[in-house]
């Protein structure tokens, strides 16, 4: 009994440690990752600005093949949206602004897991063009707290999934380049 008695107290000391460890984690974050793709700017903000095209290169599309994605009246520009559910979660994106060849920004709802904005920049550079791909969120809720502290940090846990999908970006840009 003695033995139960001090794995419980060694539990809630556990639990307790986690708790305050998420608790002090940042409420906020913003990161973003870059890669510089031989294509014009116009095609590279093409194939993100029409939500449709997006799903050929989304890296999130191609990690949980159970997503379902339902398209909003608009798919692209200002006011364009969608909505998606799958066995890692739901949620919404929606463009609230749109800047064409330089940038675009997103509203994202994660229902429980928060709210963030997602941004885009198109820069030339060379004979191709910087993309920049961003999120940024304040007043993180705790289960996503939650999740970052054990993934590495907000950029830590979202950081790759945003090189894949440049990566993704500039393979399908190659392709519509050579046509």
């Amino acid at each position: 009994m003695k033995i139960l008695k001090y794995v419980l107290l060694l539990l809630l000391a556990v639990v307790v440690g986690l708790g305050i460890y998420t608790a002090v984690q940042p409420s906020e974050y913003d990161f973003a990752r870059s890669r510089t793709i031989d294509a014009p700017a116009q095609v590279l903000y093409e194939n993100v600005d029409d939500y449709k095209k997006r799903a050929l290169w989304d890296p999130w599309v191609e990690r949980d093949p159970s997503i379902n994605i339902t398209y909003g009246e608009k798919v692209k520009g200002p006011g364009a949206s969608y909505s998606w559910t799958s066995d890692e979660g739901d949620g919404t994106i929606t463009r609230t602004e749109s800047v064409p060849h330089e940038s675009l920004s997103d509203e994202l709802d994660f229902g429980s897991m928060g709210k963030a904005t997602a941004y885009w920049k198109f820069e030339p550079e060379g004979g191709g063009t910087k993309v920049s791909w961003g999120m940024k969120a304040q007043n993180v809720p705790f289960a996503m707290k939650f999740f970052s502290a054990i993934s590495g940090g907000y950029e830590g846990m979202m950081g790759p999934v945003f090189d894949r999908g440049l990566v993704r970006l500039d393979s399908i840009a190659q392709i519509v380049v050579k046509e």
